[in-house]
């Protein structure tokens, strides 16, 4: 069975992109795959509670880096883990990884040894730079929707490229709690088998050589360690373009930059200090700034 998690980060701030990744293993059955995890040499958790400013930035890179080791340069991961998109403007793909000087050089599996009977199949970012979220925003004024149009770019990859069963573990979407008329956009047809409940929606399409399950849970990313994993790749890599963003305006003003582009204090200061610049560096505000 191929069992895929979905998680996002950058639903709402106000710099840097929307950023949406899967994960993929094959796994007898998701216990097997929940247990690998959780016997895993670094922690496995939803990112919100891993990180917390750059001095524990460790805790994302030691697991991405554990399954991605190559990848030396932020240009290189990328290149690893997005299927599409257009970097923002601030990309550069020259920084060397890891980024903490506390993350592990020597690669270190994440999976248990033991654990024979799972193997990784890959990982996957989709992202929205501000410039692309800002346009596709105006067209439809809904962050959901522009999510939902990411989780659907992950879904479809899948289907296309796999003939197996299919588990897909996904992060409930805000409050929304019933996504069948949404499935009916991939399958052309209603579920064979529906379950909304308060906390999790779960959908079962029988196909013709194969069975694909959606198991949709509210705080998927705090209770399902494959979803964590998920959510920990989504706050990596937009961590990595929050960091070429303050590299490139910190050359630009002579001082450090240290921002999280999330609605706090630090980076509305950090807007209203360069707004006034903007025109002098041919950077236009949608290039920069999330209007939603």
């Amino acid at each position: 069975m191929r069992i895929v998690a979905i998680d996002e980060a950058g639903y709402a701030p106000l710099l840097g992109p929307l950023v949406s990744s899967r994960v993929e293993f094959e796994s007898l059955e998701p216990t097997s795959l929940t247990n690998s995890l959780l016997s895993s040499p670094f922690p496995i958790k939803d990112s919100k509670v891993l990180y917390n400013g750059r001095k524990t930035l460790h805790r994302l890179e030691q697991p991405v880096r554990s399954l991605y080791p190559e990848s030396t340069t932020s240009g290189s991961y990328l290149k690893a883990v997005a299927e599409y998109g257009e970097p923002p403007f601030y990309w550069d793909p020259t920084v060397k990884l890891p980024l903490s000087t506390l993350s592990s050089l020597e690669p270190v599996s994440i999976l248990s040894s033991a654990s024979g009977e799972v193997r990784f199949r890959g990982a996957t970012s989709l992202y929205f730079s501000e410039q692309k979220f800002n346009h596709l925003y105006l067209e439809t004024p809904n962050k959901a929707e522009l999510l939902w149009s990411l989780l659907k770019g992950h879904i479809r990859a899948v289907l296309e490229k796999t003939k197996e069963d299919v588990l897909f573990l996904i992060d409930r979407l805000g409050s929304r709690r019933f996504y069948a008329a949404h499935l009916w956009e991939l399958f052309q047809k209603l579920p064979d088998a529906v379950r909304e409940t308060q906390n999790c929606s779960e959908y079962r399409f029988v196909q013709k050589d194969r069975i694909v399950w959606f198991c949709i849970k509210t705080a998927a990313d705090l209770t399902e360690p494959p979803v964590s994993l998920a959510s920990i790749f989504s706050k990596y890599l937009r961590e990595l373009f929050l960091h070429c963003l303050c590299k490139y305006f910190g050359e630009r003003l002579g001082e450090e930059v240290q921002v999280s582009g999330y609605r706090d204090r630090r980076t509305k200061e950090f807007i209203r200090q360069i707004e006034k610049r903007l025109d002098e560096w041919r950077i236009s505000k949608e290039q920069l700034i999330r209007i939603a």
